[in-house]
C-alpha cells in the first residue's frame, strides 16, 4: 500500500484531471515490460498523445536510449507492441490481450475498450512487448501470463 500510494497516491502527482483550457483529458499509464520484469511510469498523458511519442522518447527509434536492462538493444520504440491485459470479467488482469496502436491516441483507445464493456483502471496497465518475438507469441498464447 506504500508504494502504491508513492506512485499514484494523492502527493504523487499523478491524477486523472481535465485540462478545460486545452479541453484534453490527462491520465498517468503504467508501461510493464513482462519480458524483461521492469516498468516505466508516464505521470501524465494528454488524450491526444500517442503512446509511439512516449516509446520514442524512452527508447529511441534505433534503441539509441534502451536502458541498461535491455543489453540487447531490441526495445526499438518502432518494434515495440503494446497491449491491454484483461480477464474474463472485463477486468485488468490475465486473460485477453488487446492490441493498441501506439501510432494513435492512446485515451480514446482506453475509451472505446470502455465503450465494449471493458473496465480499464483508473492508472491503465500497459503491456509493452518486442514485437514478432518468441515471447510475444508466449504472451499472447497465455493470455498476458508470460
Amino acid at each position: 500500500e506504500g508504494l502504491r500510494q508513492q506512485c499514484v497516491g494523492e502527493h504523487a502527482g499523478a491524477r486523472l484531471w481535465y485540462d478545460s483550457a486545452a479541453a484534453e483529458l490527462h491520465s498517468p499509464v503504467l508501461l510493464l515490460y513482462p519480458e524483461a520484469s521492469m516498468s516505466d511510469f508516464i505521470q501524465d498523458v494528454a488524450e491526444g498523445e500517442r503512446l509511439a511519442d512516449h516509446l520514442e522518447e524512452m527508447f529511441g527509434e534505433a534503441a539509441e536510449r534502451s536502458p541498461p536492462w535491455d543489453t540487447e538493444r531490441k526495445y526499438a520504440a518502432p518494434a515495440l507492441q503494446p497491449y491491454l491485459v484483461l480477464d474474463a470479467d472485463g477486468e485488468a488482469g490475465v486473460g485477453t490481450c488487446r492490441r493498441l496502436d501506439a501510432s494513435t491516441a492512446l485515451l480514446p483507445q482506453l475509451a472505446a475498450l470502455c465503450a465494449e464493456g471493458y473496465t480499464v483502471p483508473g492508472v491503465p496497465i500497459v503491456h509493452v512487448v518486442v514485437r514478432r518475438s518468441a515471447f510475444e507469441r508466449e504472451f499472447l498464447r497465455t493470455g498476458g501470463a508470460a
